[in-house]
C-alpha cells in the first residue's frame, strides 16, 4: 500500500479529469457536499482543498474560504485555478492535521473536509474530529464525507468476497476450515469475483493505497460517542444500480448511474447503494 499522499503527488493534474463522465461525478460530488452548506455567508475552512475547485465555488456561493492541503502538487494546482478564476490564490496553502492548532479556536463557522477522512487511520481521524470542534463556532458545522463500506454488498465482485469474509462468515462459524469452505461455496456463487482488475477504463486505487470505509448505519453513533457530535444531515452520492466494473466502463449504461442517483437520493437502501455518504455534524457541549 502507498500513503494517499503519494498518490496525489502522482494524480494531481488528473484529479478533475477531462473525461465526460468523471467530470461529471466531480460536479455531482460538489453539489451534493454544498447542499449541506447554508446559504447565509460562512466562514470555511477546507481541510484538504485539493485542487480548489470546490474552494472557488464555495466563493462564487458567497462564502468566506481558506483551504490547506497536504501535497504541494495539488496546492500549486488550486493555486492556478484560483488564480485563472481572477481569485486570491494564496488564501489556499500546504498544510495537514499537524496544522490545524494553529488556527484559532472559534475562528470558522465551518470545517469542511471532502474526500480526505478515508485517508486518516482511526487516529487521525480523531485528531482530526478534536481540533475540528474546537475550531468551529457555538453553532458551527463540521461538514465531512466519507466512504461507505457497506456498498460492497451489491458490488458483486472480489470485494464482496472480502466484506462476506470479515464481516458475515465469522458470526457464522469460529472455526478457520470451516470458515474457508463457506468462502468457497459463497465465492462460488459470483461469477465475476475475481475483478475489478486494472483496464483501460478503471483502476481501483483500492488496490494500492490505503483507505477505510464506514457502516453509515452505526458510524453517527460512534461520532456521538467519541466526539460529542450530532448528525444534522446525511446526503448520499455516486451510486451503483450495477456492479462499478460493468457501469463505468459502459458508454451505453455509464449516465444511468446519475438516473437512478436522481431517483434513489432519498430512499433507505441509499445507505447501501451510495459509495460516498456525507455528514453534517454539530457540537454537543
Amino acid at each position: 500500500m502507498i500513503k494517499s499522499t503519494v498518490y496525489y503527488k502522482k494524480f494531481a493534474n488528473f484529479y478533475i479529469p477531462k473525461d465526460k463522465f468523471w467530470g461529471r461525478y466531480h460536479k455531482n460530488r460538489f453539489e451534493t457536499f454544498n447542499s449541506l452548506i447554508p446559504k447565509k455567508k460562512q466562514v470555511i475552512l477546507d481541510f484538504g482543498c485539493g485542487s480548489a475547485e470546490n474552494v472557488i465555488t464555495l466563493i462564487r456561493m458567497g462564502h468566506q474560504v481558506v483551504g490547506i492541503d497536504p501535497v504541494i502538487e495539488m496546492v500549486d494546482l488550486g493555486r492556478k485555478n484560483l488564480r485563472q478564476a481572477k481569485l486570491n490564490e494564496n488564501i489556499i496553502s500546504l498544510g495537514g492535521l499537524t496544522d490545524l492548532p494553529k488556527y484559532k479556536s472559534n475562528s470558522f463557522d465551518i470545517v469542511a473536509s471532502l474526500n480526505t477522512l478515508p485517508y486518516l487511520t482511526k487516529n487521525e481521524e480523531d485528531f482530526f474530529f478534536k481540533q475540528a470542534r474546537r475550531l468551529i463556532r457555538g453553532r458551527g458545522r463540521i461538514i465531512v464525507s466519507q466512504t461507505n463500506e457497506l456498498i460492497d454488498l451489491v458490488t458483486f465482485n472480489k470485494y464482496t468476497v472480502e466484506f462476506w469474509n470479515k464481516k458475515i462468515i465469522p458470526y457464522i462459524s469460529k472455526n478457520s476450515k470451516e470458515q474457508k469452505e463457506l468462502l468457497r461455496i459463497f465465492s462460488s456463487h459470483l461469477t465475476n469475483y475475481n475483478i475489478p482488475k486494472k483496464n483501460k477504463h478503471k483502476i481501483s486505487e483500492r488496490d494500492f493505497i490505503r483507505k477505510r470505509r464506514i457502516n453509515p448505519i452505526s458510524y453517527p453513533q460512534d461520532l456521538l460517542k467519541r466526539h460529542r457530535l450530532r448528525v444534522e444531515q446525511m446526503r448520499f452520492t455516486h451510486f451503483y444500480p450495477m456492479p462499478p466494473q460493468f457501469m463505468e466502463s459502459s458508454e451505453k449504461y455509464r449516465d444511468r448511474i446519475f438516473l437512478f442517483e436522481r431517483k434513489f437520493k432519498n430512499h433507505p437502501l441509499a445507505n447501501i447503494f451510495a459509495s460516498i455518504i456525507m455528514f453534517s455534524l454539530k457540537r454537543i457541549e
